[in-house]
């Protein structure tokens, strides 16, 4: 359970998630074919967002030589304040949005012994504060992405 405390982001020992039953395994097998499939289709769907957004928004850049595989299509605010109001937003419009890592590895429980506290790393400090994830996966359409984009302009 990766280490999991009272809530899901709050690590307080080090983990791992290594579980996967017969049913599991049944179920991904099929998947894996598709794997190269969704892939593809994840990066067109992250390159029509960064198309809808890159005006508005800073993007997600993956450099040259390299490759993603956007699990996650997560675009950073301006402030806190900006995020709290594009989620409401989005999500009174019907958008799901996730905040995936709220706390920063250096402040979380489990590494408290490390001796590290708030202000000694504040790059991803402030990105805990500011990050947003849009929805994202293998099967999303072009009508869901381009109505996910006019709301997020229209904010």
């Amino acid at each position: 359970m990766h280490g999991k405390g009272a809530y899901k982001y709050e690590n307080v020992r080090i983990g791992l998630n290594a579980r996967l039953d017969t049913l599991q395994a049944a179920i991904l097998l099929p998947k894996l074919r598709e794997f190269d499939k969704e892939v593809e289709h994840r990066n067109w769907a992250a390159a029509r967002y960064a198309d809808l957004l890159k005006d508005k928004f800073q993007v997600p850049v993956v450099r040259d030589g390299y490759f993603s595989s956007f699990g996650y299509y997560t675009l950073k605010a301006e402030n806190e304040e900006q995020r709290t109001k594009m989620m409401g937003a989005l999500n009174e419009a019907g958008v799901p949005t996730m905040i995936y890592y709220p706390v920063p590895l250096h402040l979380q429980k489990v590494y408290q012994s490390l001796g590290y506290r708030e202000g000694d790393l504040p790059v991803s400090e402030k990105l805990s504060k500011t990050v947003f994830s849009l929805p994202m996966h293998g099967y999303i359409t072009e009508d869901v992405i381009n109505y996910i984009c006019k709301t997020m302009q229209n904010i």
